[in-house]
This record gives structure tokens, sequence and C-alpha cells, in this order.
């Protein structure tokens, strides 16, 4: 049985740029929550202070978690279009 199928490869491009530009803001949400702490932290002396680290972290690991989710969809995206041009090339 055959399948067909079918994709518009511009937009599949446009949605591995659009991962690629998530990619970079998680990186500088993570970069600017760190340094940002980094500099408050260090003047920062409560008791709830051990709850705000861990709260801080715990935001870190969902920016973490998107990032590699985001960069395994980016790569199964890649992969999508290198076997559609690979296709499409064997037509022609």
């Amino acid at each position: 049985m055959t399948q067909i199928i079918e994709a518009d490869l511009g937009a599949l491009q446009t949605l591995i740029t659009t991962s690629a530009n998530i990619d970079t803001d998680i990186d500088n949400l993570q970069n600017s929550l760190l340094n940002a702490f980094n500099a408050f932290d260090a003047t920062f002396i409560a008791p709830q202070k051990g709850q705000l680290e861990s709260d801080i972290q715990q935001v870190w690991n969902y920016l973490q978690q998107a990032d590699i989710l985001n960069d395994n969809i980016r790569g199964q995206l890649q992969t999508l279009l290198n076997d559609l041009i690979a296709i499409q090339n064997l037509h022609l």
C-alpha cells in the first residue's frame, strides 16, 4: 500500500527556525534569571532565603526541561524535512 506524504516545506522550515529562536530565548531566560538572582542573592539575608533559592532552582529546571523538549522537537522536524526533501528528489 502506498502512503502519500504531503507537507509545505516552507512552513516546516519556518517551524524549525521558530524552534531555534525558542532555544535562544530559553538560553537568554536562564542566563538572565541566574545573573539577576546571583546579584540579589549576594545581598539577601532572610529566613525565606532557602525557599526562594529552591523556587528559583525549580524555575531553572522547568526552563531546562523546555529546552530539552524543544531540542527533541527541532531534531524530529529537521529529520522530517530531510526525509521530505529526499523523497522529493527521488521524484525529480
